[in-house]
């Protein structure tokens, strides 16, 4: 079994998402279907209804596929509102580290300034 990420979401939600694709895609393609048989537009061959239901099915998997993609993705943005406790700890912890980064490389900047002030001066007063 593959570990899953932290944030990531789980395979069942891409399985769930995908029966409910299937599910809504047959509903629909099975309506203009029935439609089709019991209208007297078309008696028994396949025509408009099912093409439209067929359409209408596709545009609504793929809203739910969207809708999926869209929650698992705000799961997994670093500005998302929905973050769990613990990425925010995460990220107020690579916050804390970035800024003690930028603090040591300010110290370590003037120590090489201060350092070289002291070799010019001691260079020009020999």
């Amino acid at each position: 079994m593959i570990p899953e990420k932290k944030g990531s979401p789980s395979p069942l939600s891409y399985l769930s998402a995908g029966f409910e694709f299937v599910a809504v895609f047959l509903l629909f393609t099975g309506g203009g279907w029935s439609l089709d048989i019991h209208s007297s537009w078309g008696k028994g061959s396949p025509g408009g209804w099912m093409l439209a239901g067929i359409f209408l099915g596709l545009i609504a998997g793929t809203w739910i596929l969207y809708r999926y993609s869209r929650l698992s993705v705000s799961s997994r943005t670093p500005a998302g509102e929905g973050l769990r406790e613990d990425t925010k700890d995460s990220q107020k912890q690579n916050r804390r580290t970035d800024s003690q980064k930028i603090q040591n490389l300010s110290k370590d900047i003037n120590d090489l300034n201060s350092r070289l002030r002291k070799t010019i001066s001691d260079n020009s007063s020999s």
